[in-house]
């Protein structure tokens, strides 16, 4: 089995960045984004910018959109225990998947 760690960084970009393939800002004015992402081995990946604050649905959404569609089979995803990252309909969908959900008592960095 193969182990994913699951990361939230977050902090100021000034990268312009495609949206469906449309580029959305030019500007280069700084904005707050919050990240979303996976981390195997030494390898990041799945990675969503997000111009709003995460909460259950948008994590939700990332998890099945994003993550679980490009994970490797039988994976074990090690998660904080921020309360969103509990919630039942996201350990549910990735076990469904055929993934595990393992939880840190402490905050990953």
């Amino acid at each position: 089995m193969k182990v994913v760690f699951y990361t939230i960084p977050r902090g100021l970009t000034t990268i312009p960045r495609k949206v469906n393939g449309v580029l959305v800002s030019r500007t280069g004015e700084l904005k707050e984004e919050n990240v979303i992402g996976a981390l195997l081995g030494t390898t990041l990946f799945a990675i969503g910018l997000f111009d709003i604050n995460i909460n259950s649905d948008v994590f939700y959404a990332w998890v099945t959109q994003v993550l679980i569609p490009v994970l490797p089979k039988n994976s074990v995803i090690m998660m904080d225990d921020a309360t969103f990252h509990k919630k039942q309909s996201i350990q549910q969908v990735i076990i469904d998947a055929g993934h595990m959900v393992e939880y840190s008592r402490a905050t990953l960095k």
